[in-house]
């Protein structure tokens, strides 16, 4: 479970700026190809992730219409705090992509109902030679890591 809050400026009628924080607590998780080592509980650390970013959102349909669709683009930085003091706090950029729409009960009131996919860089590890070209010498490759999330989301909306 997750909360937040989103802000909007509206310079189009269909396109505004949106600002999002979103803050999650959750547990950092091993999973193991074998067997676990013994004592091993499953849990590594509670974890907080909170999440700035900022973007654009496109909504379709008319101006002042009852329901919008919409789409949006946005991009930041999302901090992950592990409560173990063995790890680190790290800030990481992130971005997501989403969708859904709003339906507006009065000039000032509406619902939103959204979908939004939300990758995180966490690092890269470089995996050694890969390839030598006669040409153009040897390349690495390198093995990125992601903290892929999946939001569904419902709130209010407050115009003024």
């Amino acid at each position: 479970m997750s909360y937040g809050l989103t802000a909007e400026w509206a310079f189009r009628p269909n396109a505004t700026i949106e600002l999002l924080w979103s803050h999650q607590e959750t547990d950092l998780k091993l999973n193991f190809r074998q067997a676990p080592p013994e004592g091993y509980s499953g849990v590594l650390s509670p974890l907080k992730i909170d999440t700035i970013q900022i973007g654009g959102l496109w909504m379709f349909g008319r101006d002042r219409a009852k329901l919008r669709p919409y789409v949006n683009l946005l991009l930041g930085a999302s901090i992950i705090a592990p409560s173990s003091p063995q790890f680190d706090a790290l800030v990481r950029f992130s971005g997501s992509v989403g969708g859904g729409a709003k339906l507006y009960f009065s000039d000032l009131l509406g619902a939103r109902l959204g979908v939004r996919f939300m990758p995180v860089y966490i690092n890269s590890t470089s995996t050694g030679w890969g390839y030598c070209d006669p040409w153009w010498g040897c390349y690495t490759y390198y093995d990125s890591n992601y903290l892929n999330q999946f939001d569904a989301h419902a709130g209010l909306i407050f115009r003024f």
